[in-house]
Order: structure tokens, then C-alpha cells, then sequence
């Protein structure tokens, strides 16, 4: 199964939070850190955007970005 790595952001300083998900492709990780970000984001509305990787051996691989909720700077 493949590891893929939500962080979840409050501004541009760097990830608040990160938290592996097991999911057994992209777009059931993608539905899995959405789902995260969503929750999170209802309980700290400081919390403006996440991004999901891969981690590879020597470096991680971005593969989507959540956008920022709609009538958020």
C-alpha cells in the first residue's frame, strides 16, 4: 500500500500539522486528505490550505494542492 503525507497549513511559514494516510491510489488519498483538510479546517478557521505527497526515497513528490476555502484570503 502506498504512504502518501497530508500537511496542513495555516499561512506560509510551514505545515501546522502532518499526518500519513494509507491509501491504495492518488485519488483515494486525494478524497482522504480532503475529507482531513475539511474537518481540520471547520475547527480552526486559521487553517487556509494543505498539500498531499508522496515520499520517495530522497525527496517527496507534491501531487496536489488543496485551494484555499472559498471567502478566505
Amino acid at each position: 500500500m502506498t504512504q502518501y503525507v497530508v500537511d496542513i497549513f495555516r499561512g506560509n511559514p510551514g505545515p501546522l500539522d502532518s499526518r500519513q494516510l494509507e491509501a491504495q491510489n492518488d485519488a483515494e488519498a486525494v478524497a482522504e486528505a480532503e475529507a482531513l483538510f475539511t474537518t481540520v479546517a471547520a475547527e480552526d478557521p486559521s487553517i487556509r490550505r494543505y498539500r498531499l505527497r508522496n515520499p520517495g526515497r530522497g525527496s517527496d513528490r507534491i501531487f496536489h494542492e488543496g485551494p484555499r476555502p472559498a471567502g478566505r484570503p
